[in-house]
């Protein structure tokens, strides 16, 4: 009985060190608001970038508004992927949003795990990219919430 009470507590803390708890948080200039880990500390609130981070994370929302886009996100995140210089680059993946139609490749970047993601405005097509990197213990799972949740308030 013992035993199975210490394999029991050993697999509760280990699924709570490997758990991401995700909280709110609104990028003001543009009233974008998605879920970023918890207690994420921010570095930059500016009209171009958005960047915050905590141990695990490196997340960064950048405002393509002003530039002319009339290429198609997937070029636009490929061209990107080839200028951070990111391997192992899946293939870009659809998705869509309430207010935004979006896009998302993962590759690596030097021995971090990345993110990469173009968010249309469904009213207006102006463009935030999204980069998140990430260590190889987060799940996917923790990602893809982050990813999907961004919503205009």
């Amino acid at each position: 009985m013992k035993r199975i009470f210490i394999f029991w507590a050993c697999m509760c803390l280990c699924s709570l060190l490997g758990a991401q708890t995700l909280a709110p948080v609104t990028w003001e200039v543009y009233g974008l608001t998605f879920h970023a880990p918890k207690g994420a500390i921010v570095e930059e609130d500016t009209e171009d970038m958005f960047l915050l981070n905590n141990s695990q994370f490196y997340i960064e929302v950048q405002s393509m508004v002003t530039e002319e886009l009339d290429v198609e996100m997937a070029t636009l995140l490929q061209d990107i992927a080839e200028e951070d210089q990111l391997s192992d680059c899946s293939e870009v993946e659809h998705f869509e949003l309430p207010h935004f139609y979006g896009a998302v490749m993962k590759g690596t970047v030097e021995e971090d795990h990345c993110y990469n993601a173009c968010l249309k405005i469904k009213d207006t097509g102006d463009v935030f990219y999204v980069s998140i990197i990430y260590n190889n213990r987060i799940k996917e799972t923790v990602l893809d919430k982050m990813l999907k949740s961004f919503i205009l308030e």
